[in-house]
C-alpha cells in the first residue's frame, strides 16, 4: 500500500490474494467476536440482537466482495444509508449484555 501517490509501498500485499484476505479479514472479526463474547455474557439467555448483526456483518461483508455492482448510484446511496441501522442494532445488542465476571 503506498504512503502517498506514487510513493514508497509498505504492507504485506495481501489485496493480491483473495484468500489470504478473506482469511486475515474474517479471522479478525472472529477474534473480535470471541472476545467480546468472553467479555460480557447475556443477561437473558439467548442474544438474538447480537447473533443475528453478527450473522447480518458477516454476510454483507461476503455480498461486498461477490456480489455484482448497484445497478444505480441511487441503489447505492440508499443500502449505504442503510448501514447506519447497524448503529442502533448494535446498541440493541449490547444492552442486552453485561460483563462477565473475572475468572
Amino acid at each position: 500500500m503506498p504512503l502517498y501517490p506514487g510513493g514508497l509501498k509498505v504492507g504485506l500485499g495481501m489485496w493480491n490474494s483473495l484468500p489470504l484476505t478473506l482469511l486475515v479479514e474474517y479471522g479478525l472479526f472472529l477474534f473480535g467476536v470471541i472476545l467480546y463474547g468472553r467479555a460480557t455474557r447475556s443477561k437473558d439467555g439467548w442474544n438474538y440482537a447480537l447473533w443475528s448483526l453478527v450473522l447480518f456483518l458477516g454476510v454483507m461483508y461476503a455480498a461486498s466482495l461477490f456480489a455484482p455492482p448497484p445497478p444505480s448510484v441511487g441503489v447505492l446511496a440508499l443500502s449505504a444509508s442503510a448501514l447506519w441501522l447497524t448503529i442502533p442494532w448494535a446498541a440493541w445488542g449490547d444492552r442486552e449484555r453485561e460483563v462477565a465476571p473475572q475468572q
